[in-house]
């Protein structure tokens, strides 16, 4: 597979789950229950494996890149930010 179709399917993949999310929640009319979202685990694992696919064709280690993720959200939460705003910064690539 391709790496953009790997790309086209993450963004397949997280839009399944929000499909389940959104249905759990009658879009946003009720309170989400994870009783309501009996296939949010199943779609959580293909978009975990679509982006761990990813990272395998380009040669991108995920536990490095999950780790510099890991600090940078520790860093802005301690600076009072929640947001994913900033600058994106690189993450380990294998080697």
């Amino acid at each position: 597979m391709s790496i953009e179709a790997r790309s086209m399917d993450i963004c397949s993949e997280a839009g399944e789950v929000a499909k389940e999310v959104l249905a759990a929640t009658e879009y946003g009319r009720r309170p989400f229950q994870a009783a309501a979202a009996p296939g949010l685990a199943g779609e959580i694992g293909d978009l975990l494996y679509s982006v761990l696919a990813l990272a395998a064709e380009v040669g991108i280690d995920p536990e490095a890149a999950l780790d510099a993720a890991l600090d940078k959200y520790q860093k802005r939460l301690a600076g009072g930010s929640m947001g994913s705003g900033g600058s994106a910064g690189s993450v380990g690539a294998a080697g």
